[in-house]
């Protein structure tokens, strides 16, 4: 039995490692880390940055159209965005697609209903240090990373953390 006990941390961090898709670098993000800015290009083409969304509460979600535990977040992630609609929160994605064209059939194919980049030359990923999707970054309306999860995400826990930084937005009056 204390042999199990020893085994089982270092299995559950390799089950969460492995539960991932590889991307792009390694990381060094704190609680509170000012976000870094980052500019691209959407689906449709258009550039947008993501300081347009200050004021806001932002989940910056890595995904790729390969990766299947990302494909497994869709359906939380389109009610979650549906959910949280008047409210001052984004979901905003950094593909990770070899091409466009697996980029936008993904959009379209799965409806998603957030904004994404389409990450070509992995600017963005590298500039976050991902190495491993699904990864995300929660931004709190001032612009600074509160929180990030690799691999094994637990979306209750996603959830709750929005929930306070939108709360402490709204107290702060952001929209």
């Amino acid at each position: 039995m204390k042999k199990v006990l020893r085994i089982w941390p270092g299995l559950l961090v390799l089950s969460l490692a492995l539960a991932g898709c590889k991307g792009g670098s390694s990381n060094k993000f704190d609680d509170g880390y000012p976000a870094p800015e980052i500019a691209g290009v959407d689906d449709t083409g258009t550039t947008f940055r993501l300081g347009e969304y200050r004021g806001k509460v932002v989940l910056l979600d890595f995904w790729a159209d390969f990766c299947g535990p990302c494909k497994r977040l869709f359906p939380h992630e389109k009610s979650l965005v549906t959910k949280m609609k008047g409210r001052p929160f984004v979901l905003l994605g950094v593909n990770l697609d070899r091409n466009p064209d697996d980029f936008q059939g993904a959009i379209k194919r799965d409806q998603l209903n957030w904004r994404s980049w389409w990450d070509a030359g992995h600017r963005i990923s590298q500039t976050y240090e991902v190495d491993t999707i699904p990864a995300m970054f929660l931004i709190d309306h001032k612009g600074m990373v509160r929180q990030e999860w690799r691999s094994g995400v637990s979306l209750e826990e996603v959830d709750e953390a929005i929930e306070i930084l939108v709360k402490e937005a709204e107290k702060d009056g952001a929209k």
